[in-house]
């Protein structure tokens, strides 16, 4: 009966064991999950394209980060600077002195600052309907890019100024929300 005791005690001394790493280990992990999710979150940001909230913020809206104030190193550049009532132009958002940039959002816009036109959907871009359809533009992954060219078709039935505007993100932390284009005159 002692051997068997003996035998059992070692037994019930790992389960004592078991149950007080038990929660130990479970908790460890969920902190692990946690700190990871929250990484990744951070780290990832919105690889595949700008949120369809941007279109209402015009923000990167990266959560604990303001816009930043200084000059951007990137521009947007429209060409031609005239174009027919339904005619295309190209919109580029490049970096000065090969500045890379992850992600960007695009949007024409008329002289009261309403969405206007459409963008040609295409490989390295997709488009959001803000005010209509296809009328914004934002990335499709987070590499890094030192140039993206579009191409946008202004409305057949509208004449007048048109400007476009980016928010373009260079990290979560990096990014700005007002880069401003040339004007562009459609009549």
């Amino acid at each position: 009966m002692r051997k068997q005791m003996r035998k059992n005690k070692p037994l019930q001394q790992n389960k004592l064991h078991l149950v007080m790493v038990t929660p130990l280990i479970m908790k460890m992990s969920c902190l692990f999950l946690t700190v990871t999710c929250v990484i990744v979150g951070i780290c990832a940001a919105y690889p595949t394209g700008a949120p369809q909230e941007t279109c209402n913020t015009f923000s990167a809206n990266h959560t604990g980060h303001l816009p930043q104030r200084s000059k951007p190193n990137y521009e947007l550049i429209a060409s031609p600077s005239n174009v027919q009532p339904g005619g295309t132009l190209t919109v580029t958002l490049q970096g000065v002195g090969g500045e890379t940039f992850k992600g960007f959002f695009i949007q024409g816009q008329n002289s009261a600052g309403k969405p206007i036109g459409r963008f040609s959907r295409q490989s390295d871009a997709q488009t959001r309907d803000c005010s209509g359809a296809d009328d914004s533009i934002t990335h499709v992954n987070a590499n890094d890019k030192t140039q993206v060219t579009l191409k946008w078709e202004a409305p057949a039935s509208y004449s007048g100024k048109v400007v476009f505007r980016a928010v373009c993100v260079k990290t979560y932390e990096l990014f700005w929300n007002n880069i401003v284009s040339n004007s562009i005159t459609v009549a």
